[in-house]
């Protein structure tokens, strides 16, 4: 699993407008009108409703999502007050995770709160946030697995949450962590 990269993304978009007749902004202010927040949503909407394949799908919600908060709209939301300064480094692996976790099913919902992201389908089965400037932290809810070295216990759980893993780069984000995470939103 790769991260897109900037190139890539402006292809994706040049795509879509050339495809739908409509900016990226136009995309956006479209997503917003929806009233939806979970990406995971937004994305399963722009691929039933609009024909979107899920690549241009996912960059509209991404550009969406990073203007939706808990209030609606705003200019500067949750997610990127938490990667700003030294964890800016950190967000193409929340993006990368989120993206991932949004490919579920369109029952997981991210949900931005100061600090970090809560992810959840009918309970919360996992968290995001930055653990220090060098490591994005993933908690998850996987109560009856051992811990390894990288899966580490959380003592005491946090909220049904069990386990911690640490991230430092995107390769980190590899099918053992997207197995754990599967698991838990199954139990979910």
């Amino acid at each position: 699993m790769a991260e897109p990269s900037d190139e890539a993304i402006a292809t994706i978009i040049r795509s879509l407008e050339k495809r739908t007749g409509r900016t990226i902004d136009q995309w956006v202010k479209l997503v917003h009108g929806m009233g939806e927040r979970a990406p995971s949503r937004i994305v399963a909407n722009l691929k039933s409703a609009h024909g979107l394949p899920e690549e241009q799908a996912v960059v509209v919600a991404d550009r969406a999502f990073d203007t939706i908060s808990d209030g609606g709209v705003v200019g500067l939301d949750l997610v990127a007050a938490q990667y700003r300064g030294e964890t800016a480094g950190l967000k193409p692996i929340y993006d990368f995770v989120s993206h991932t976790l949004a490919g579920f099913a369109t029952d997981v919902n991210l949900v931005p709160a100061e600090g970090y992201v809560s992810v959840e389908r009918s309970r919360q089965f996992a968290t995001i946030q930055p653990g220090s400037a060098t490591r994005l932290d993933v908690a998850i809810g996987l109560p009856h697995v051992e811990a390894t070295e990288r899966l580490v216990l959380l003592t005491p759980a946090r909220g049904g949450l069990t386990h911690l893993v640490g991230l430092e780069a995107l390769s980190d984000v590899n099918k053992e962590l997207v197995n754990w995470l599967r698991e838990a939103y199954k139990l979910a």
